[in-house]
């Protein structure tokens, strides 16, 4: 189908669509993320593999071996979804290309171009193996991260989030080649949770360098407003224990 085709179509997690257009916008060479275009319009491309995955799959970061650039025309199959009312291709795999006119290097970089700050407007208070340190994230230095875990230990901390909040959203990155779970609760009620992906900048010691994409954002669904100022604790569970997180909004 055409893009303004497929931008019209309902979102499922059952029904694939194939598209063909032209590779653009700030390209992710890691993940394969990128708008695709075509005559009828353009959409969000998150996340381009190889191979089928399946919809729900990890993404595996195949895209570089495709060989794709800037300006090549490809063809996909995916998933009509969306992120923040944003319409997006998901969980898509490759069919074909053919090569365009945007020279041999992939066009864009490594990371995606990202309008958030990285600040947090959501306060914290530390509990057991936390703290609060800085990182270097996508060259903004100075930013201010919860660090949870140790390399024995899982880490606590509790997020104050206020009155008529709906959702939280978040970066989170586990520590290099130690993925591990981070969960949230409100009492003894389990909310939320998410397997933030390892990331080689969670290493060593603060300031960390951090290079992240949007599929290291993270949305805290509350399901309606808070009637009260609520307090969320966070910890870290499985078996390894340390999670770094940061840009925490209350929207």
């Amino acid at each position: 189908m055409t893009v303004a085709e497929f931008n019209a179509a309902e979102e499922s997690s059952t029904q694939p669509y194939q598209l063909t257009g032209t590779i653009g916008g700030n390209i992710n060479t890691t993940y394969g993320n990128f708008d695709l275009t075509d005559e009828t319009g353009t959409v969000y491309v998150y996340g381009l593999t190889a191979t089928n995955l399946g919809y729900g799959a990890s993404n595996d970061k195949s895209y570089a071996s495709l060989g794709l650039k800037a300006g090549d025309k490809v063809t996909l199959i995916g998933f009509r979804g969306s992120f923040n009312d944003k319409i997006e291709v998901m969980y898509a795999y490759y069919v074909s290309h053919e090569a365009g006119e945007g020279g041999d290097e992939p066009g864009g970089g490594d990371e995606p171009a990202l309008e958030d700050d990285f600040t947090s407007n959501v306060t914290w208070t530390l509990g057991t193996n936390a703290s609060t340190q800085e990182a270097t994230v996508n060259g903004t230095a100075g930013v201010s991260v919860l660090k949870l875990g140790t390399s024995k230990a899982a880490g606590e901390a509790t997020l104050s989030v206020p009155k008529g909040t709906k959702k939280v959203t978040f970066y989170a990155v586990s520590w290099n080649n130690k993925a591990t779970k981070l969960v949230a609760k409100v009492g003894d009620t389990e909310i939320y949770s998410v397997d933030p992906a390892a990331n080689a900048g969670a290493n060593n010691n603060s300031p960390y360098t951090l290079t992240v994409a949007s599929s290291d954002k993270y949305t805290m669904d509350l399901g309606s407003a808070l009637e009260a100022d609520t307090e969320v604790t966070v910890t870290t569970s499985g078996t390894n224990t340390r999670v770094i997180i940061f840009a925490i909004k209350a929207e």
